[in-house]
């Protein structure tokens, strides 16, 4: 089983932002984000750049020693053991979680059917159905021949901001099968979201992928909406992005994943859906 070690931050605790982005193409032509904004968190805010990274800004804790037990809002890290380094520990399912936990709702190891996995962090930023905070979602999609309707589309979807109750942030570590080495390493993320009132995550991207789906010229590009799961897949050039969502009520799960070659992708958004069905639509 996996090694799962507890590491409480004031810092993750109390974060005022958290970016999780891709930048493709080496220019962030192509990308997106989820941001979840604490604005009444007295801790001191988290900085966050165009390449993704978050950082403690000055005056945060980020000393690994300010530990407490695994609870809502915690930050915990789980990494396989040597035997565990293959994917999906040859194929077995990952249990349900908790309908009432986020961070159960997100594939962990030694489950995740990635080739190359090596580890897994998951981050409570805040639980309970007293959480104050913003699940915001932003796009970019920067084609020199975008239509108009496509360049107000992607504006909307950039204005997609809700309140939430809770949020749980798994970001995978590994050398994964990349789509196209030229374009770096491939990514994969996913967030697992309390909302504060019913929504279908999926519904945002409908305008982008309705104005943006034919836009002629160089670089070639597709935007489309994923077979047979809510979200979108975009591709500029050889930058190719997928994000996949899928929502129950007030519960949502989303997905990131960069440069991912395609049945590796595909593997691990069936598994990732089929959990939070399990944990989550089969349950609530």
């Amino acid at each position: 089983m996996s090694r799962t070690r507890p590491t409480l931050t004031r810092a993750a605790r109390g974060a005022a932002a958290l970016l999780l982005a891709a930048s493709l193409a080496g220019c962030g032509a192509l990308g997106s984000s989820v941001a979840k904004k604490d604005e009444t968190s007295p801790a001191a805010p988290t900085s966050t750049s165009s390449e993704g990274s978050a950082e403690p800004s000055e005056g945060a804790s980020s000393d690994p020693s300010d530990t407490s037990s695994a609870t809502p809002g915690d930050t915990s890290s789980a990494s396989p053991t040597d035997d565990e380094s293959a994917p999906a520990a040859q194929g077995e399912e990952q249990p349900a979680g908790s309908v009432d936990s986020p961070a159960t709702w997100l594939a962990n190891t030694p489950y995740v059917p990635l080739k190359g996995i090596e580890g897994v962090t998951v981050d409570v930023l805040q639980g309970g159905p007293s959480g104050d905070g913003t699940f915001t979602l932003s796009f970019t999609f920067e084609h020199p021949n975008a239509s108009q309707s496509c360049v107000d589309a992607v504006a909307k979807l950039n204005e997609f901001e809700v309140p939430i109750q809770g949020m749980a942030i798994a970001k995978y570590e590994g050398d994964f099968e990349a789509l196209d080495e030229t374009e770096g390493a491939a990514t994969v993320q996913s967030a697992a979201v309390v909302t504060k009132e019913d929504l279908n995550l999926g519904d945002a991207y409908n305008d982008v992928i309705s104005e943006c789906a034919n836009t002629p010229g160089e670089p070639k590009s597709v935007v489309e909406k994923l077979p047979g799961h809510d979200g979108i897949h975009a591709r500029l050039g050889s930058a190719d992005l997928l994000i996949v969502c899928k929502s129950h009520g007030n519960r949502h799960v989303w997905m990131i994943l960069a440069n991912v070659e395609p049945e590796q992708a595909k593997t691990y958004i069936d598994a990732q859906i089929d959990l939070f069905d399990r944990t989550v639509t089969n349950a609530a």
